[in-house]
């Protein structure tokens, strides 16, 4: 089994065994914070820590210069701050412009790694656009459909840090919300397996693959899901990509990831300490998801370049 396939039984194993420890009572009820809080250092929080070197090897074949790699560096920490000065203007609109984002970056992460495995498998770049939305959806809309409550939560638990009156997100519950999610998603799954080459032998793979992670998110509470799937789907699967790339070892990536995970550490820190005031057990996950925000929104934009310097749009 390619290693890849295997990592979604790894994390359902993980998970089954952490639900098996709720109900037992060796884990509390808060225990769903576990895989937020790993990734803070494994692989969520670090994934996106050698976009700088992902700058430098997008200038090659001759290195940037210095004042060049230091205004892209400033212009990648002035769009996080901006995103975070977003969140006091208007939080319900980078709520929603986080998860349409986040819906993009992810279903393209999912989508590369398919087309790296076997570009045969794709029969043009509508079908490729189609397998980034297919991917994308089932963290972002499967989760609302299979448990619309948690996912409220969520939504108010970040607003509510940065709005004086309470946000009202109660139209996530109603059925139209959830049959809208799941039957967005569910067709974009059936138009994805529709267009796939059918002589590809990665067909039955990522058939597979799609059926396991909609299982997935269908079946775990929302944030346990998408937790364990930011940190050990994604930002994993990342950080073999940059592993490769850059001829890097684990150890040789932790220390290169290891100051910009600090800077963005310290991010959270001074964000937390602003809305102090606002804090409990929900709300240091929004603060969390607030900084991941603001940091999605450049790391998005120099995975879709070096997308599109390795060739992901090409015509076959």
């Amino acid at each position: 089994m390619r290693r890849e396939a295997a990592w979604p039984l790894a994390t359902l194993l993980l998970v089954g065994v952490a639900l098996a420890g709720q109900r037992s009572g060796l884990l509390g009820a808060s225990w769903w914070l576990l895989p937020w809080t790993a990734s803070l250092v494994l692989f969520g929080l670090p994934h996106g820590a050698l976009d700088h070197a992902v700058l430098r090897r997008l200038w090659r074949p001759a290195p940037p210069p210095r004042w060049a790699l230091g205004a892209i560096l400033a212009g990648y920490i002035a769009a996080s701050l901006l995103v975070i000065l977003g969140w006091f203007v208007a939080p319900a609109g980078v709520f929603a412009g986080f998860i349409l984002l986040t819906w993009a970056h992810w279903g393209l992460a999912d989508l590369w790694w398919s087309w790296r495995r076997d570009r045969a498998y794709f029969s043009s770049r509508g079908h490729r656009a189609v397998f980034a939305a297919w991917r994308g959806a089932l963290p972002m809309l499967v989760p609302l459909a299979s448990d619309p409550a948690l996912y409220r939560q969520t939504a108010e638990a970040v607003c509510n840090l940065f709005l004086r009156q309470p946000a009202d997100y109660s139209w996530l519950e109603s059925n139209a919300a959830r049959l809208a999610a799941l039957g967005i998603a569910l067709v974009l799954g059936a138009a994805e397996f529709l267009l796939a080459a059918r002589a590809s032998p990665s067909r039955g793979l990522n058939l597979a693959e799609g059926a396991a992670l909609l299982a997935f998110f269908g079946a775990l509470p929302a944030l346990v899901a998408v937790g364990f799937y930011f940190a050990f789907w994604h930002g994993l699967r990342h950080v073999r990509r940059l592993m490769g790339a850059e001829s890097l070892g684990w150890g040789g990536f932790a220390r290169q990831a290891a100051p910009a995970t600090v800077g963005a550490l310290a991010m959270l820190g001074a964000l937390a300490l602003a809305l102090r005031h606002r804090l409990d057990s929900a709300g240091m996950l929004g603060v969390y998801l607030a900084l991941i925000a603001a940091l999605t929104v450049p790391h998005a934009a120099v995975v879709t370049l070096l997308d599109l310097r390795e060739g992901l749009w090409r015509e076959n």
